[in-house]
């Protein structure tokens, strides 16, 4: 005979999150398998929670996670196409959705969206969600759009046999022919510019941002894009073979930092600033602001980094920025993909608007 199944609706508070993983405070239902430690802790350090929020939708059946979603809450400027103007919004982002495969088909997905829908209403939103997760965001009402991402990537070479070894020399070897990276690196070198280094966003670089952001969907506070870059849900982990990964979005990272970026011209003069973020070979160009006049020289910027750094993949949302990096092939692959935006039914989304790469959860 077949036991009764015990099903669970719990909804979990930025309170929830401080007693159980700040306070060490026993719960029956939140764990470290509904949300990882470093996440629950960027998440209650957001400068627009308050204590009653509520962050998690979950569900359990017998006391077994099933299902689950995160929000979290974004001051912004989001350009409203009717009023065409800007009006400073808190909204909701959508960051994750798991369905433990045991209970897959049974509409569990849809539920715990649901619930933040009802709290939430027309304030919640997402980006880039994975094909399973835009069924369920569809099957809430939300409706879907699509953006343009755009990626350089490394070929994939094996070098553990002597093929893979020949292959990565051809491959080097073609870059030297072409003279691509000696190209890059004497358009890098015959350009002028200084940078500077920061943990934060200051006053005279927001100036900047809001004074350039005229094109864009989103506009992050300044508090929000401090939020962004003193916190991560991510974790350095060297050992990560020695951690047990309790939930399914799991944090460790082997290598990881982000930055903010100033660029000025020999004057002094502020004339780009980006925030770039580097997780294990992979590079983002997360935010992306420039003076028109000096936008080579800010690409030129970017280039150099990429030099130093010599990531496997690189991605960013600016086209010409990508057509910039591209043109002196220091990567094998281009391509682009198309990311979800999802919105309320009631937003009206102006699609000649730019969203940055770093927008909605983008920025992990």
């Amino acid at each position: 005979m077949q036991s009764e199944e015990n099903v669970i609706i719990k909804l979990f508070t930025v309170l929830d999150l401080k007693s159980y993983f700040i306070s060490n405070i026993a719960d029956d239902y939140l764990s470290d398998v509904v949300i990882s430690r470093s996440r629950a802790y960027t998440t209650i350090m957001n400068p627009y929670v308050y204590d009653d929020m509520v962050i998690i939708s979950s569900i359990f059946v017998n006391d077994e996670v099933a299902a689950y979603t995160y929000v979290f809450p974004d001051r912004s400027l989001v350009y409203n196409k009717t009023k065409q103007s800007y009006e400073n919004r808190l909204i909701y982002w959508n960051t994750v959705l798991y369905v433990n495969p045991k209970y897959e088909g049974r509409g569990f997905g849809s539920v715990v969206i649901g619930q933040m829908l009802e709290i939430y209403g027309d304030n919640y939103f997402d980006l880039d969600a994975v094909p399973a997760s835009i069924e369920n965001l569809k099957f809430a009402g939300l409706h879907v759009d699509y953006i343009e991402q755009f990626v350089l990537e490394e070929k994939k070479i094996n070098t553990d046999s002597i093929k893979g070894r020949i292959a990565k020399f051809i491959n080097w070897s073609k870059k030297l022919i072409l003279n691509d990276i000696i190209r890059i690196r004497d358009v890098v070198s015959k350009t002028s510019y200084k940078l500077s280094y920061h943990n934060f966003v200051d006053d005279e670089s927001y100036t900047f941002i809001k004074d350039r952001c005229n094109n864009n969907l989103f506009v992050r506070s300044q508090q929000m894009l401090n939020w962004i870059l003193s916190y991560s849900f991510c974790q350095i982990s060297p050992l990560s073979n020695r951690i047990e990964d309790k939930c399914y979005f799991t944090s460790k990272v082997q290598s990881y930092h982000k930055v903010f970026v100033q660029v000025r011209d020999d004057n002094d003069k502020l004339v780009g600033v980006y925030i770039y973020r580097s997780i294990d070979k992979l590079l983002y160009i997360e935010y992306l602001y420039y003076t028109l006049d000096f936008r080579d020289v800010v690409y030129c910027s970017i280039a150099e980094h990429i030099l130093y750094i010599k990531p496997k993949k690189f991605f960013t949302s600016d086209k010409k920025l990508f057509e910039f990096i591209n043109s002196y092939n220091i990567f094998s692959k281009a391509y682009t993909y198309m990311k979800s935006f999802s919105h309320p039914a009631s937003f009206i989304y102006d699609e000649n608007l730019y969203i940055q790469a770093g927008d909605g959860d983008n920025f992990i």
